[in-house]
């Protein structure tokens, strides 16, 4: 059954128009309950778990009057819509395009907007299509600001101005929210291989298309740049060598000063987020102790304020900043634990934050929109989620505190037959705490077979209670799921974070093995009845899984995984930039020449030979990142060697699913490959 029977269908079905009136704050759950269907289909299919979403990326306008968000259309491309909050209105179509979606849009002034555009069914002569577009709010003065690689030439809801378009290697870097039609943008300044080695920095007119330069008397190799809310540059670092530089300036008529010098990866240094009310910068530091915390930097003193403003025990801060545009003081942040939550400075914030909460069902994670006004706006978005709710979105008015329902994210998928997640920490070997991620079947008891589900990265914070689809769609099929944030996952401290380091296929491998032995421990894992599978680093892990822990699994799926460390240094592999390459890399991963030995034992290519178990392989034939020669290696040397091997290539996809449909074909076949390795002995 279609979904979207019509346009008009979709507007007043998908995104629930009917106004509530009089639904207090105090019923909120009853709204939460209307964007919920009643029953779910067992089993759903594949594409429920990986369809875009219905509604997504809905921005409050700086007055507070508008709304602007992603949407669904009827032939399934994504539309940008807005929505007039005062008289309450329908979805108005401001922009959509013949066969691209509209992604990642955001508010310029109260009446414009930028987005870009995304193909998901490019063919591989077109690898990049992110161009960037404006139009104002009631979809006039539709407006090419950035080129696609290559030009783009398909057909729109409007003719393609070409004049003052600029080339594809410029991009968006920030709105000012100044109230001009204007935008900070940055280009790339490549070396003769194509790899980033530094950006400037431009102000661009989306209404007429005019840039200017305000990159001036900046030190080659700039990276990150801070502006303040009249969209000049204030300050900005350079990354080389190892090295990060910060410099800052007074005014704009000033020259700019070096304020602080440090090792990019050595931990001690900071990253800069924005300006405060004095005109210092608000950074995360690892001041004195494991994880990170706000902090100001005082660029006339060089100085970082040893007080953290705001820290939270065992987990690395990494915040949204709040502000009061007019004032530029910060009035909250929203920031990750195991779960999103707002921290409020503004105290009649706080207090509506403590509402909503508590109106809201237990387990839901709530975030408040409120443009950029945010202490005297009548309209809010609430934006909710949990480990079993995709997301669903809210208007509360503050006037009669009231709330009605906007949509839910993802209608089709049943929050009550959703999985339940859970976090904990457990013992690494080594006494390692490491934390753990558990996606649980409805209605299950007992031991389950187990999926070890690796994420990517895999220096990056990997996992959170939010609704996760792989895991959901894992465990829809009856299957525990165990994430681990094994060591090098960011997120969790420096301690955490650097025991990872040169420990690809060691500590790291062992970590995954550690959670699943916790799992069998406390009864939740089937010991017999276990699969390894992950994308990217995750799908690397997975084949040295199978290459030094054939015990512990029975069956591993790899997706754009890493076959070999040391093709990841070929220059002419990947996009890797140069400072990464040559600096981060060889500390964090280790030395191609020093570590040769031991790149050979982490190497599932060279130990391909070893592997007992049945592996299924997937790649995609335009991934960069990986490229699909680690597929051809691996999978030529696992075929020499007899390996029970299944492969899938998808010609049009690069290092992640662009097209649904691919998606839901490689789930599918994951699941057939799952359900032939994990039979009950």
């Amino acid at each position: 059954m279609d979904l979207f029977p019509s346009s008009r269908a979709l507007w007043r079905g998908a995104l629930l128009w009917a106004v509530l009136g009089g639904l207090s704050l105090l019923t909120a759950a009853q709204t939460v309950a209307q964007l919920t269907p009643a029953s779910a289909t067992p089993a759903p299919p594949a594409e429920h778990f990986v369809r875009p979403p219905a509604i997504a990326d809905v921005r409050m306008s700086p007055s507070g009057k508008h709304l602007a968000a992603i949407l669904a259309h009827v032939d399934g491309k994504q539309v940008l819509g807005v929505i007039a909050l005062d008289p309450l209105g329908e979805p108005r179509t401001v922009a959509a395009f013949a066969d691209v979606d509209i992604v990642d849009a955001r508010w310029v002034n109260d009446n414009r907007l930028v987005f870009h555009f995304a193909n998901r069914t490019a063919p591989a002569d077109r690898r990049r299509t992110i161009g960037l577009y404006a139009v104002d709010r009631d979809g006039k003065n539709l407006r090419e600001l950035i080129a696609s690689q290559p030009a783009s030439d398909f057909d729109s809801t409007a003719s393609r101005i070409t004049s003052r378009v600029l080339p594809w290697d410029w991009s968006l870097y920030s709105a000012i929210d100044d109230g001009s039609a204007d935008v900070l943008v940055s280009r790339g300044d490549y070396d003769g291989d194509g790899l980033l080695r530094g950006q400037t920095l431009a102000r661009l007119d989306t209404s007429t298309g005019r840039s200017a330069s305000i990159s001036q008397g900046l030190q080659s190799h700039a990276t990150d740049f801070i502006a303040d809310r009249r969209g000049n540059l204030r300050a900005y670092s350079t990354s080389r060598g190892g090295r990060t530089t910060w410099f800052w300036r007074e005014s704009p008529d000033v020259a700019y000063q070096q304020v602080a010098e440090f090792d990019t990866y050595g931990g001690s240094g900071w990253e800069a987020l924005a300006l405060d009310e004095q005109g210092r910068l608000l950074v995360l530091a690892r001041h004195r102790r494991d994880t990170t915390a706000l902090h100001v930097f005082d660029p006339r003193q060089r100085v970082l304020l040893p007080e953290p403003m705001i820290a939270v025990a065992g987990f690395d801060l990494a915040p949204i900043l709040v502000f009061d545009h007019q004032s530029q003081r910060l009035l909250g942040l929203h920031l990750f634990t195991d779960r999103p939550l707002s921290h409020w400075i503004e105290p009649q914030l706080a207090r509506l934050q403590a509402g909503v909460d508590a109106a809201l069902p237990a387990g839901r994670h709530t975030g408040l929109d409120c443009g950029r006004s945010c202490v005297d706006s009548r309209f809010v978005v609430i934006n909710t989620d949990s480990d079993r709710e995709p997301g669903a979105y809210l208007l509360l008015d503050r006037q009669s505190m009231s709330m009605q329902p906007i949509a839910r994210a993802r209608p089709w998928v049943s929050e009550a037959a959703q999985a339940r997640r859970s976090f904990q920490r457990v013992p690494a070997r080594d006494g390692l705490q490491l934390p753990v991620y558990l996606t649980k079947p409805q209605g299950s008891d007992g031991r389950l077979p187990t999926v070890v589900l690796v994420h990517g990265g895999p220096f990056m914070r990997g996992h959170n209670l939010h609704w996760n689809a792989h895991a959901a769609f894992l465990a829809s099929r009856g299957y525990l799921v165990i994430e681990t944030e094994f060591r090098g996952s960011a997120g969790y401290g420096w301690r955490h974070f650097s025991a990872g380091w040169r420990q690809w296929g060691l500590s790291m491998q062992d970590d995954l093995a550690d959670a699943l032995a916790w799992a069998v421990r406390e009864g939740h894992a089937d010991a017999d009845r276990v699969c390894i599978m992950g994308g990217s680093y995750g799908g690397y892990a997975a084949l040295m899984g199978a290459v030094r822990q054939g015990d512990l699994f029975r069956c591993a799926v790899s997706f754009a995984g890493v076959a070999d460390i040391g093709l990841m240094y070929d220059i002419n592999w990947s996009d890797f930039g140069n400072e990464w390459r040559y600096h981060g890399m060889p500390r964090m991963v280790g030395d191609p020449k020093a570590d040769a030995t031991q790149f050979e034992q982490t190497s599932p290519l060279r130990r391909a030979a070893e592997i007992r178990i049945p592996i299924l392989v997937a790649h995609g034939l335009l991934d960069q990142r990986v490229p699909i020669d680690h597929f051809r290696r691996f999978v030529a040397a696992a075929t020499a060697a007899k390996v029970p091997i299944e492969t899938m290539v998808f010609d049009d996809q690069p290092h992640g699913f662009r097209n649904p449909a691919r998606h839901a074909e490689y789930l599918r076949r994951v699941e057939a490959f799952l359900a032939r390795s994990l039979v009950a002995r």
